[in-house]
């Protein structure tokens, strides 16, 4: 903003586009966890639930920090899930879980509780009852 002289285009103006695709991209992530544990449909049908869910609309519409918090949530927590599944690969996906869940604190402080902890602890069980 500083550099450009103009809030519009500098980078606060443009934080609501980025945010805007979060309902999508959560969505997404919906979508690729439910394929893996449960089916196809059901993972369909998840993913129509949350897209048509009106907080989801709301929150991309007013580009609020919800919608990215949520989306670093389930990330994160798709990642700490999978370190206990793939044994050769338990340390590549705790350091990818720790940066979604990091950025999720970046986008919201509350995210110190709501994602980094919860996060941490999983994967602490998840390499706990592999060893």
């Amino acid at each position: 903003m500083v550099f450009v002289k103009d809030w519009w285009r500098g980078a606060s103006g443009r934080t609501d586009r980025a945010l805007g695709f979060s309902g999508t991209k959560c969505g997404r992530a919906c979508f690729c966890i439910a394929r893996r544990r449960i089916s196809t449909d059901v993972a369909w049908l998840a993913t129509l639930i949350y897209l048509t869910t009106p907080w989801t609309l709301r929150i991309s519409l007013i580009a609020y920090a919800e919608g990215s918090l949520a989306f670093y949530l389930i990330s994160s927590t798709m990642c700490a899930l999978l370190v206990g599944q793939i044994p050769g690969r338990a340390v590549g996906l705790s350091i990818i879980a720790g940066l979604l869940a990091g950025n999720a604190m970046a986008s919201k402080y509350t995210g110190l509780i709501s994602v980094i902890l919860p996060t941490a602890a999983v994967i602490a069980y998840q390499i706990w009852r592999s060893i």
